[in-house]
């Protein structure tokens, strides 16, 4: 890839952040381009800015169920609306820094089966137990797994490479 990197800031409670992840590396490619998968908490962003989410807005949230509906059938994206909206994104954002820094194209499996699990298959990730029950295969597909997952260590990406870059960019990273 010869082009600037892609930023693909993303959270795993937004259909839209789902969405976005599924094509993301295909759109990147088109255009010669690499994707950086930072993701991010919409919750902190909420409580230092006042702002809500739109599900709690009466309109925009009643908008945004058949939006986020609309976009993934258009996309042919699995999608069902979760039970429980919005979760605690912290525990499957922390597991996506810590397999980032061991394999990043395995991480980004790990993001894609996680947001499958929560928002296509209306499954909890919001515990470390709840995100160890899905895993990407090399195809993508989650399956069961260990939290030893995964074990191979890139020296190119030291812990401590790793903590600094996710203390820059993500209030999600572990302590």
């Amino acid at each position: 890839m010869t082009g600037a990197l892609i930023d693909f800031w993303f959270e795993f409670n937004s259909p839209y952040g789902y969405i976005g992840a599924t094509l993301i590396d295909r759109l990147a490619a088109r255009w010669g381009r690499a994707v950086v998968w930072p993701p991010f908490l919409l919750g902190v962003i909420f409580r230092e800015t006042g702002a809500r989410p739109m599900r709690e807005l009466p309109i925009k949230g009643a908008y945004q169920s058949r939006d986020a509906a609309r976009l993934a059938r258009f996309y042919n994206v699995p999608y069902r609306e979760p039970d429980l909206h919005p979760f605690s994104p912290v525990a499957a954002s922390r597991a996506f820094w810590w397999a980032n820094a061991q394999d990043r194209a395995r991480a980004k499996l790990l993001a894609l089966a996680l947001y499958r699990a929560a928002l296509s298959e209306n499954r909890s990730i919001a515990t470390p137990e709840a995100r160890r029950t899905s895993r990407p295969s090399r195809a993508g597909t989650a399956r069961p797994c260990s939290p030893a997952w995964p074990t191979r260590r890139s020296s190119r990406n030291s812990p401590t490479r790793s903590r600094r870059r996710s203390r820059r960019a993500c209030s999600a990273r572990p302590s």
